[in-house]
């Protein structure tokens, strides 16, 4: 009888099917691709096909992601100096998040505005949280269809600007 929490998880993990497994990854994957304005995939292909398609979808979302990381690290002090010298666009998505994630642990200190106006994010990474001196930050007109919940981590943030963001400013109405 399993007596972990780790022990109980193995048991439960190992009784999920593929199929399961991959039904909950097309739907995280499909939630992700909805908040980047991107289609939802569909599949009803054998298990092959179905995991190219899964690698297609999430490397579309990688892409928007690492794009939208460095349109965000270049409006920050010293961002675009970095990303130029180090020719960080030829990295792969992870490689440029761990690298944003690594300058913004010792770069990142004491920035306190950020204005990312107009920039056509439709993603905003979720390292924002290590910007701990934030007091202000703008995202009015891009494309935002949401928020990452690292937000709330920010609490010295004081002023958020999310004009021209439609979808957004539909479900924020009420606040």
């Amino acid at each position: 009888m399993p007596t972990s929490l780790l022990e109980r998880l193995i048991g439960v993990i190992s009784e999920v099917t593929e199929k399961e497994k991959l039904d909950k990854a097309f739907l995280y994957l499909n939630k992700r691709r909805e908040c980047l304005g991107l289609k939802a995939l569909k599949y009803s292909l054998n298990k092959k096909q179905i995991l190219t398609l899964y690698r297609e979808g999430y490397a579309a979302v990688s892409q928007i992601e690492k794009q939208d990381r460095l349109r965000f690290w270049s409006t920050l002090p010293g961002g675009m100096n970095y990303i130029s010298k180090h020719q960080v666009e030829q990295l792969s998505p992870r490689k440029v998040e761990l690298l944003f994630k690594g300058w913004l642990k010792v770069f990142g200190v004491g920035i306190i505005e950020v204005n990312l106006n107009g920039v056509k994010l439709k993603f905003i990474p979720p390292e924002i949280s290590l910007l701990k001196d934030l007091e202000k930050l703008s995202l009015s007109g891009n494309q935002l269809k949401g928020l990452p919940i690292e937000l709330s981590n920010l609490s010295k943030l004081h002023s958020l600007n999310l004009n021209g963001n439609p979808i957004l400013a539909n479900r924020l109405a009420h606040v």
